[in-house]
């Protein structure tokens, strides 16, 4: 299911699962409280794009990408996708690896730079990604 074919009470439900919209407030408030400065990106707590978590990670991927040579950034930013590999909760693990770990390994050397300081799992996600995706 798309995520723009949401039913009107917002929840996702398949045979494992169910995805309320707490758990999409659960991904923008690990984000921001990790990233604070990624508020600045929109126009307020109003603004529509942040009732779109994929949106919101997308942004933030970007901005991972754009501040990766900055050694503080870096490392928040690494702390981030492990604790999301290591989360053990399904929409946080998809964020990770379709908004945040796809962005950076367009860029081989971020990725390559990025394996040296991800945990064990998050660096499986990572080579997953960097084999399937990129054929790499």
């Amino acid at each position: 299911m798309w995520r723009n074919d949401l039913p009107a009470d917002n929840t996702v439900a398949g045979d494992n699962f169910t995805i309320l919209p707490d758990g999409r407030k659960k991904a923008l408030e690990l984000a921001f409280n990790k990233f604070p400065e990624l508020k600045d990106k929109f126009d307020g707590p109003e603004d529509e794009f942040l009732k779109d978590v994929y949106f919101v990670y997308g942004v933030l991927a970007t901005e991972m990408v754009s501040h990766w040579n900055d050694d503080k950034f870096r490392k928040r930013t690494c702390e981030f996708l492990n604790a999301l590999a290591e989360s053990g909760d399904s929409l946080l693990e998809e964020l990770l690896v379709v908004c945040l770990l796809e962005r950076l390994a367009v860029d081989a050397a971020i990725s390559e730079q990025a394996k040296a300081c991800l945990g064990e799992k998050s660096g499986r996600f990572l080579t997953r990604v960097e084999r399937e995706v990129f054929g790499r």
